[in-house]
């Protein structure tokens, strides 16, 4: 008896709540919608960005129209009925290495419009972070990309191979971390590199400077970092 009295006064109470839920749409507690998923991870793409040669005799600058870099691409699915805005994005670097063998040098300076620059001589691991307003369109997806390299380097330099992983921070305050580790390698003069290595191991070492032991130690690295990735 004391049960079916207990039923029938929840049952009541449901109907009542029901009700002015009907009556008072906006009094029903929102449903949770989830915010940003990361749908893909890409490192392939390269471009060519806008860089400057600085010449370290008298001061000159001359544009740079084939600097090429290697773009991080991410794409976000929003799932929920609102946009959602992108406000920051920080970079949490864990390792940065040199990779390749001492082929020269030179008395040029490139500075390069990377939308991360890494100031030279950075001991991770350290972090760099960018304001950004970028919206993503309720159940849509947009790609978010950006370049991480050197503040500024110079001829004869190697190029440089970044681990770090991705935090972005949303309007709402909440933040999405990218969930792969990523290694990415800035290619700057990684065509001297790749050049002198084939000289040594093609000649037998008698016209580069470059040795052929390096060459194997430099690509077992490589080899390593690149199997470090997420």
């Amino acid at each position: 008896m004391i049960l079916g009295i207990a039923v029938g006064v929840l049952t009541v109470v449901g109907t009542v709540i029901g009700i002015l839920f009907q009556l008072f749409p906006d009094a029903q507690p929102e449903r949770e919608e989830p915010g940003l998923e990361v749908a893909a991870v890409d490192l392939d793409r390269e471009h060519a960005i806008a860089a400057d040669a600085v010449s370290a005799v008298d001061g000159s600058k001359t544009a740079i129209e084939d600097w090429r870099s290697s773009f991080v691409s991410v794409v976000l699915r929003n799932p929920s009925d609102d946009p959602v805005l992108v406000t920051r994005a920080e970079v949490n670097f864990s390792a940065v290495t040199a990779v390749g063998c001492p082929y020269g040098a030179g008395e040029l300076e490139v500075k390069a419009r990377y939308h991360f620059k890494v100031p030279m001589g950075s001991k991770a691991p350290f972090t760099l972070k960018r304001t950004m307003t970028y919206s993503v369109p309720p159940h849509d997806q947009e790609r978010i990309a950006f370049t991480i390299g050197p503040e500024s380097v110079f001829s004869g330099a190697l190029p440089t191979v970044y681990q770090f992983r991705l935090t972005l921070h949303l309007d709402d305050g909440s933040t999405l971390n990218v969930p792969h580790a990523m290694t990415y390698m800035d290619p700057s003069f990684a065509d001297s590199v790749l050049e002198g290595a084939e000289v040594a191991v093609e000649d037998g070492e008698r016209s580069s400077v470059v040795t052929v032991d390096c060459v194997r130690e430099q690509e077992e690295l490589a080899r390593r970092l690149a199997g470090a990735s997420g």
